[in-house]
């Protein structure tokens, strides 16, 4: 799906969204320099592998927890 097509979904679905386009950031330092309007509700997406390149995990969560990669891939990757 594009963008486009997602829209229309959550308009046919008559879910509320709000965009906020931003240029790209590696990190949490360089997203101080981003003007958002919910700076209290900030959050990071992590895309991560297992070794094999087989399965892929999206992983959100608040800007300001942090995550123990090799205790995921223990817990989450091993048992796929």
């Amino acid at each position: 799906m594009n963008k486009e097509e997602i829209y229309n979904l959550l308009r046919r679905k008559n879910i509320w969204y709000e965009i906020t386009e931003h240029q790209a950031v590696f990190n949490m330092k360089e997203l101080e320099n981003i003007d958002l309007p919910y700076k209290e509700s900030d959050g990071k997406n992590l895309f991560v592998r297992d070794d094999k390149k087989k399965n892929y995990y999206l992983i959100t969560m608040k800007g300001d927890k942090k995550i123990d990669l090799k205790e995921f891939g223990k817990k989450i990757i091993h048992v796929a």
